[in-house]
């Protein structure tokens, strides 16, 4: 027989116990939803202008859960461009 009901028992396989009884404190009885999104917008436009150039294009929009497509707007909407490669600043 569970232990737990409903989404406390399907919690308790990517958790421990202790953690399902301090969300039953906090919440029960509460609805919760879950946005689409994990990041919010600051940390989104912070890595990307921190990794744009380091990481490619796919490993941001990968990391991020964005296309690379929406990546590259964010990064022109910043004012980031690619960084220099070692070549190049050999060049220069």
């Amino acid at each position: 027989m569970k232990r737990y009901s409903g989404i406390y028992g399907e919690l308790l396989s990517i958790t421990d116990e202790n953690t399902i009884l301090k969300i039953y404190e906090q919440y029960n009885g509460t609805t919760i939803t879950f946005p689409k999104k994990l990041y919010s917008k600051g940390f989104v436009q912070k890595y990307i202008c921190e990794n744009y150039g380091v990481q490619s294009i796919q490993e941001i929009s990968r990391y991020l859960n964005l296309s690379s497509r929406r990546v590259m707007q964010i990064a022109k909407e910043e004012g980031v461009t690619k960084a220099k490669t070692n070549a190049q600043e050999e060049i220069y």
